[in-house]
């Protein structure tokens, strides 16, 4: 399951609160600002710590991703990582 909310970063805390109902804290959760721009930002943390995360790094526009796919990118990221530096 994935689920993508749009310019949701002011309303963290009860996002996390909401989904915390039904999600384990330990869910991936990508927050990205400025999707596709030269200033694209993000931070990857979990549901558990999402409301900290957005609320120091990140400011709208930014969506918050929710779920499988951030697992899917991260052990992509980290794949690519060793494979160019044999770490």
């Amino acid at each position: 399951m994935t689920l993508v909310i749009y310019m949701g970063v002011s309303g963290a805390q009860r996002i996390q609160d909401e989904l915390l109902h039904g999600l384990p804290a330990d869910t991936p959760v990508a927050i990205v600002q400025n999707a596709s721009l030269p200033t694209q930002r993000h931070a990857v943390c979990t549901l558990e710590t999402l409301s900290a995360i957005a609320s120091e790094q990140l400011t709208s526009p930014s969506a918050i991703i929710v779920g499988d796919v951030v697992r899917g990118v991260t052990t992509s990221q980290r794949a690519l990582q060793s494979l160019f530096t044999g770490t």
